[in-house]
């Protein structure tokens, strides 16, 4: 498949003449997001007819594709969004860390680097959370899950969206979608980046990325990490790779073709509880993403994607689980009228695995999707959509959603939705069959269900952005492990109803392109729709995140100085299976570099304070660590 696929592209690239027009690719954008795009000060010289008529959008700063499948203004999307993208000043600080200080987000973890980490957001299960590599979805067939330790750091943007998405992506979209999007353009010259980090607890990572133009059409982008560690727990050690390959042509002015492979491998000590230590007990993971994409007018494409995840568990039990999911995903849009655009696409999913106390299922997964975006006065923005997913494991679902997008005037939006979602159930929920520990799992199991009501405002002027949204989300048919203390016996059953609801808070400013300021508070209660409502485990009520960054001040030419500091302040967390609470805390971290020519010399501290706080009971997480470290980036 693999050969056959990048024959193709390697044939339709030598087609074309090298000459080709290498005019970026474009796409049509309705007049209100254009004109919010109109306002970001790194597109202030663009006029606004030219950007309603042919816009280059990935190469806009504030642009999101998630909301909608389609590129919007992140002002004018109407759902509450947060995007990342590579910070020069704070080089090689993980996914997870990153992820954690958005609106919303709390991190589990069991430790250090290599355990298990996953992220909640408004409250909301790891699983109710899809991950999407390139808009295509990556969680675990297996657990539901998505292994934050496989996020490369050199991807492009992560694109993070709150809120009900299944209308769009179909199942775990309940609480919210994290796009991992890797570089989407052709590289116009050649980039090289190099960086390597020595700290506290043996720590090292190497970290190296090339690209170069093939010709005028095409270009290729490959890469590695290497990340070590001792552990600060005996039997925490880790060692692992990602590694990955891009291969990107424009043979026309409207059409895209791009291949992907990466890899990730790991084998790391399990350090277990505390309260249960073990000193012996190893894993290893092994993971495999490869992806071929063919775009017109990029909003417009057909992409088909194989990811595998296999993991090894040596303890008194050995194991061994493997899953293999293959997709086939599609859209096409087309615009009616600058007022109106319609998106229709369809997908389709096959599951294979091998997984202890499992066995081999097999599942196939159809969907249909229809999107429509209306602009019937200038500045407002209706978005309607509907999914229909039909699995051959669980029953067929239907998933719709409406929202809007009103700008009273320039700098102020508001934006109201209301959307169904659902969580497909896991693999181990369905067959899991362990006659030791008397587990098992039902095959007639449901999907959750959830549905959302969401309104917010946005506001972008003089240099201050700030949003504030509240939401109300009402799931059923909550998948739990159901004990009989009679029989001993504990099986998967649709029994919880949970009831979440908060306001969320995020707010930036920028002074002189100099120092920025960032801000983000949530409130969020989430509890179980049952006499009395006791609060979920591991729920936090408060969250709250700030940073302040200096952003490379000239002191002599060549020689540019910067630092940015963030922290982290998390309410108390409940732990019922354990009867325990876990005490609030704030975790903050920095990192001061010099910038010397096309090199950066940094020293980052992460748990500056040497907070010592755990997110799972018995399961310390990293005290202090210092580290030093050097990035040299060249254009040639």
């Amino acid at each position: 498949m693999i050969l056959s696929l990048l024959a193709t592209f390697l044939l339709t690239a030598a087609a074309i003449d090298s000459t080709s027009d290498s005019t970026k690719v474009t796409a049509s954008i309705p007049d209100s997001t254009a004109d919010s795009v109109a306002s970001l000060d790194n597109t202030a010289a663009v006029k606004t007819k030219e950007m309603k008529d042919s816009l280059a959008v990935y190469m806009l700063k504030g642009m999101v594709v998630t909301a909608t499948r389609t590129p919007l203004a992140e002002r004018s999307a109407p759902a509450s969004v947060s995007v990342l993208e590579p910070e020069p000043l704070t080089p090689n600080v993980d996914a997870a860390n990153r992820l954690s200080q958005t609106a919303g987000a709390s991190l589990g973890g069991n430790g250090g680097l290599g355990s298990a980490l996953s992220l909640s957001i408004r409250g909301a299960a790891a699983n109710q959370v899809l991950y999407l590599l390139d808009g295509l979805p990556v969680n675990s067939a297996q657990n539901g899950s998505y292994d934050l330790n496989r996020i490369l750091s050199q991807a492009e943007r992560i694109e993070i969206v709150r809120g009900p998405a299944s209308s769009l992506y179909g199942a775990n979209a309940v609480a919210g979608v994290v796009n991992i999007i890797t570089r989407d353009s052709k590289q116009l010259k050649p980039y090289s980046r190099i960086n390597f980090e020595k700290g506290g607890s043996s720590s090292q990572v190497w970290e190296a990325m090339v690209s170069r133009p093939l010709v005028q059409w095409a270009s290729i982008s490959m890469g590695a990490t290497w990340k070590k560690t001792g552990g600060q727990r005996i039997n925490s050690d880790y060692d692992g790779t990602n590694y990955f390959l891009d291969l990107f042509a424009q043979p026309y002015d409207r059409i895209e073709t791009k291949l992907r492979y990466q890899e990730y491998k790991s084998q790391n000590g399990v350090p277990g509880s505390i309260l249960d230590p073990s000193y012996t007990d190893r894993q290893k993971d092994w993971g495999k993403d490869f992806s071929f994409k063919a775009s017109y007018d990029q909003n417009s494409f057909v992409a088909v994607s194989r990811n595998s995840i296999e993991n090894m568990s040596y303890s008194t039990v050995d194991s061994r689980n493997y899953t293999l999911q293959n997709n086939v995903d599609g859209q096409y849009q087309h615009s009616w009228m600058p007022q109106m655009t319609t998106t229709v696409g369809a997908g389709y999913q096959m599951v294979k695995s091998d997984i202890s106390n499992v066995g081999t299922p097999e599942i196939h997964h159809q969907a249909a999707f229809l999107i429509q975006q209306l602009e019937p006065l200038k500045g407002l923005l209706l978005v309607g959509s509907v999914r229909y997913d039909k699995d051959f494991a669980y029953p067929a679902q239907t998933s719709p959603s409406v929202s809007l997008n009103y700008g009273f005037f320039e700098g102020l939006n508001f934006y109201a939705s209301y959307g169904r979602a659902f969580r497909a159930p896991t693999l181990n929920e369905l067959y899991w069959n362990d006659d030791i520990w008397m587990m098992y799992g039902d095959p007639d199991l449901k999907p959750e269900r959830s549905s959302q009501l969401e309104a917010g405002i946005k506001t972008d002027i003089m240099e201050v952005s700030a949003s504030l949204s509240a939401f109300q989300r009402n799931t059923i048919d909550l998948i739990i492990w159901d004990y009989d203390p009679l029989t001993w016996v504990s099986k998967t059953a649709n029994l919880g109803k949970t009831i979440s609801q908060g306001v969320e808070l995020q707010a930036g400013r920028t002074f002189f392109d100099l120092v920025a300021l960032g801000l983000n508070y949530t409130y969020c209660q989430t509890v179980q729709d049952t006499v009395g409502r006791p609060d979920l485990p591991f729920k936090p009520q408060h969250i709250a995140n700030g940073s302040i960054a200096i952003n490379d001040i000239q002191i002599v030419p060549d020689l540019k100085l910067g630092w940015k500091f963030w922290s982290q302040y998390s309410d108390i967390q409940r732990d019922n299976m354990y009867n325990q609470v876990l005490p609030r805390y704030i975790v903050s971290h920095q990192v001061l570099s010099l910038k010397i020519a096309d090199a950066r010399v940094y020293y980052k501290v992460e748990n500056l304070f040497n907070a010592d706080y755990e997110t799972r009971f018995g399961y310390p997480m990293p005290r202090r660590t210092q580290s030093f470290g050097v990035t040299l980036e060249l254009w040639d």
